[in-house]
């Protein structure tokens, strides 16, 4: 899948099902599927293939967001109309976190 692929994908989720004028995934799945259902540790909730967490030094961005092995994110923040997506190929690694640093010290800071 192409980045620009990744990132039609993100702002379905960030337009809420629409595209183009019309519906292509109903409101209420995504609102359902990006929503709440149970917490893994202090960072991160889970709700339907949409992991949750907040960004910023306060915690003021709320995302969800789509993770693959490797570094591969589709990362939504609908405070801020933004849609950012990230390739990667450290498989099985603990490098494959690092969009997350990216996120908290170039990309969130360039919203303020």
């Amino acid at each position: 899948m192409r980045p620009r692929d990744m990132a039609k994908i993100g702002e379905l989720m960030l337009r809420r099902g629409n595209w183009s004028g019309g519906s292509i995934v109903s409101e209420t799945w995504v609102d359902t599927s990006t929503s709440y259902k149970l917490t893994l540790d202090s960072v991160y909730d889970y709700g339907y293939l949409w992991w949750r967490r907040s960004f910023g030094s306060a915690g003021q961005y709320s995302a969800y967001f789509a993770s693959g092995n490797g570094g591969q994110y589709i990362f939504v923040v609908p405070s801020a109309d933004l849609v950012v997506v990230f390739t990667g190929g450290n498989y099985n690694s603990a490098l494959s976190g690092q969009p997350y640093e990216i996120m908290n010290r170039y990309v969130i800071p360039a919203l303020n």
